[in-house]
């Protein structure tokens, strides 16, 4: 699962279209396995149609039966009458959900992701990290979510300075990797007569000081976002109970079946994440 990151036109769109298939290589060559079927976010959206209710959508991918079909919905947080929506009263949001229903159903061993989180609120975003994990083959995905990047990244992709640097592990592991870099020593400049202090001889340098920086480096990065996400779901918490509170006085049955659904959720989410932070801590 490789996230590939870099800033603004240095080539990420390039990339994906190349690996696509939409251009040719500007140099060099590109291979891909003989069995290797692609799956593509954008095309999975060009191709819904309007007039589908979502049920319909997700059955010209796959013959299923209804319960089954709204099982796999629900993966993508559609629930209730929900599934029976038509695709073209839907938010930009719901249609990347349902896009993304559609590519998981396809039978692609390579999915490519452009930008999956964006138009995704906080709950959308969860679920399609937990299908995503689930997902048994190969995902290269543009994203600059790095949240995203450290629950679902095992390699990191990053265009630096013209070129492609492949990084082990997720985003914390990339920034520490890329800090290691930047800390080492120059052994050119380096005073090859010069003492090291007492009592810290290989102290500073060991592989396993360094391992314990990165570790500890990590760590409070970890910490960093859980208390951000933590926020963030308080914050959308306190706005979901004073939206229940008014669609109460309004008597507006519909609007409390959603928000009461979103706010079970929200609890939830809230919930692992003080138990995330608790051991994070």
């Amino acid at each position: 699962r490789a996230a590939l990151i870099g800033p603004n036109g240095s080539g990420k769109t390039t990339f994906l279209r190349t690996v696509l298939g939409e251009m040719p290589a500007l140099s060099g060559s590109l291979m891909l396995g003989k069995s290797v079927l692609i799956g593509y976010l954008s095309q999975a959206q060009q191709d819904l149609h309007p007039g589908r209710t979502l049920m319909e959508e997700i059955q010209s991918v796959r013959e299923m039966t209804p319960a089954e079909t709204r099982k796999h919905l629900a993966l993508f947080l559609f629930t209730g009458e929900e599934p029976f929506k038509r695709v073209g009263d839907l938010s930009g949001g719901e249609r990347s959900r349902v896009a993304l229903a559609k590519l998981t159903l396809l039978g692609a061993n390579l999915l490519v992701l452009d930008e999956p989180t964006n138009q995704l609120d906080m709950l959308a975003r969860d679920a399609l990290e937990a299908v995503l994990a689930d997902y048994d083959g190969t995902i290269l995905f543009v994203s600059h979510d790095r949240y995203f990047i450290d629950s679902l990244a095992t390699e990191v992709w990053a265009i630096e300075d013209g070129h492609l640097r492949t990084y082990p592990g997720n985003y914390s592991d990339y920034v520490a990797a890329r800090a290691d870099a930047e800390a080492e020593p120059d052994p050119v400049g380096a005073k090859a007569t010069e003492p090291e202090p007492r009592g810290q001889r290989g102290s500073r340098s060991s592989p396993e000081a360094r391992a314990a920086q990165r570790e500890e480096r990590r760590r409070r990065e970890r910490q960093q976002e859980m208390e951000e996400r933590i926020a963030a779901l308080e914050a959308r918490l306190a706005e979901v109970e004073s939206s229940l509170a008014e669609a109460a006085r309004g008597e507006d049955v519909e609007a409390l079946r959603d928000l009461g659904r979103e706010h079970q959720e929200l609890a939830a989410s809230l919930e692992a994440a003080y138990s995330s932070w608790a051991e994070t801590a």
